[in-house]
């Protein structure tokens, strides 16, 4: 990145009205990202044009901000200070205890375009769950730009509950979506979130989404569309005793090119973690799943298994899992698996000889495969996530 270039965006930041603290934070993430090095990634590594599609270039930037009215305080949608939600259109001016955690917590792992997004967002929702009881929040998000660039904090307080329902999709073609998003739960505190994703065939999009927990969390998600996803996911449990349960569900086809990252910590001693992804892809997907687990020293007696498993639909799909295990302490227990296979023969001819068309029995087969894992107690997450076509 150039010396202008830093110019550039240290002048807009400057002009704009946002508070202090928040300049600040931005400025420091763009030295991050200036200073930290593109990732070794398969995906790119290999292919410097497929790099310079999804990764932006400094024209993209400089033009994606001056789009953007960031010296009229009104305009920028980062974030609220109670607990009323207005959809993707809350101001926030003060900094509070949550979003100081926030910024402390969220340094834990370093990735160059998660900083640029923490650099360049102007789109966002911080939404602090307090006061005890139990919240539900049901949001909707549709990117309408060629390039969107947004990130939401969800902060759970000591002894609250909360269960969110967060769609994404986009309605214009060709678009670079970039979305961050930062989830904190304190003691004794638990959080359910569904994440559905359907974007369109021919949309980029870089998710990340950082955890870190003292309490307990299960965050299902349900993926489908796009043409390039790279997807970085970190949890961190911080909590003696707190637990983290992830189910990814994948659901590829065309010329799909999909990356994801999947690290989970252990910190806190006692800690629990599951994580299970079930991925089905047909003609052309290529998919790369990379899980890692890692248990600190001071982890003691923590619980953690991983499994990645997939269905090949078609000859030219490629769906390739790399499970690891990072155990740096003793009196643990830690297991991984991982397995790819072909649309089982058997199902589909039972299917077929009771009646049932090509199509339902293509359905019914995968659908079993892809959300028969899935242990939900929440009948109205059941129904959300049945709503996913195959």
């Amino acid at each position: 990145m150039t010396d202008l270039f830093k110019s550039y965006i240290d002048m807009k930041l400057n002009m704009s009205s946002i508070p202090k603290w928040l300049i600040e934070y931005k400025q420091k993430e763009f030295k991050e990202f200036r200073e930290t090095e593109f990732e070794a990634n398969p995906l790119f590594k290999k292919d410097s044009e497929a790099r310079e599609k999804v990764f932006l270039n400094e024209e993209e930037i400089i033009s994606y901000l001056m789009n953007q009215r960031l010296d009229n305080t009104a305009d920028y949608r980062f974030n609220k200070k109670s607990e009323d939600i207005i959809d993707r259109d809350i101001i926030l001016m003060e900094e509070t205890d949550p979003l100081r955690s926030w910024v402390e917590y969220q340094d834990a792992y370093s990735d160059k375009m998660r900083h640029l997004d923490n650099t360049l967002f102007t789109l966002g929702r911080f939404i602090n769950i307090s006061g005890g009881g139990t919240k539900e929040l049901d949001l909707m998000e549709t990117t309408k730009g060629k390039l969107e660039i947004s990130k939401d904090v969800f902060y759970v307080d000591d002894e609250n509950m909360a269960k969110i329902i967060l769609e994404l999709t986009n309605s214009v073609e060709n678009a670079k979506i970039y979305k961050n998003i930062d989830i904190f739960t304190g003691e004794n505190s638990r959080l359910t979130m569904l994440i559905k994703q359907n974007f369109e065939a021919d949309a980029i999009a870089l998710i990340n989404i950082g955890i870190h927990s003292k309490g307990d969390i299960e965050i299902i998600s349900v993926d489908k569309g796009g043409k390039t996803i790279r997807y970085k996911i970190y949890a961190e449990l911080l909590g003696d005793n707190s637990s983290y349960k992830e189910s990814k569900i994948m659901i590829c086809s065309g010329k799909q090119d999909i990356d994801v990252t999947d690290l989970v910590r252990h910190v806190g001693k006692g800690t629990k973690s599951l994580v299970n992804f079930r991925t089905s892809a047909e003609g052309e997907a290529k998919v790369v799943i990379k899980d890692v687990i890692t248990i600190e020293k001071e982890a003691e007696n923590s619980d953690a298994f991983l499994s990645s498993d997939g269905i090949i639909l078609s000859e030219n799909t490629k769906i390739n899992s790399i499970p690891a295990l990072e155990i740096r302490t003793s009196n643990v227990k830690a297991k991984h698996s991982a397995s790819t296979k072909h649309l089982d023969y058997q199902s589909e001819v039972y299917c077929l000889s009771r009646g049932i068309d090509e199509e339902d029995t293509k359905k019914l087969t995968v659908g079993g495969f892809l959300f028969g894992g899935l242990d939900l107690k929440d009948e109205e997450l059941k129904e959300r996530i049945e709503m996913s076509n195959v």
